[in-house]
């Protein structure tokens, strides 16, 4: 199994609903489907962005040092669009489902 600097978007995603938050999930993803870990970081209001990170995703402090040092660059006042632009510079992919599987809902 190898693993890779993932992104993807949800709300951009076509499985999308409505009711999705707005939000960015940061991935180490494994080349033959799942991930190592992941976390979130979602758009909270006007009052800035929160990280939602998952009990498996502990290790991403040591791993991606550099993104949180780049979160810290940007500041407080981060949107998802400066988060997005950092993962994109660091290298991660963006791997957004945004079109259906072939033959879904046939």
């Amino acid at each position: 199994m190898s693993d890779f600097r993932a992104y993807y978007v949800s709300t951009e995603a076509w499985y999308a609903r409505p009711d999705m938050p707005e939000g960015v999930m940061v991935t180490m993803a494994a080349t033959d489907g799942g991930c190592k870990w992941e976390f979130a970081l979602e758009q909270e209001g006007t009052i800035g962005l929160r990280v939602k990170v998952f009990s498996d995703a502990w290790p991403a402090f040591r791993e991606i040092p550099e993104f949180f040092d780049g979160l810290v660059e940007i500041g407080e006042d981060a949107t998802l669009a400066q988060v997005r632009d950092l993962l994109d510079r660091l290298g991660f992919r963006d791997i957004t489902q945004r079109e259906a599987p072939a033959g879904y809902g046939r």
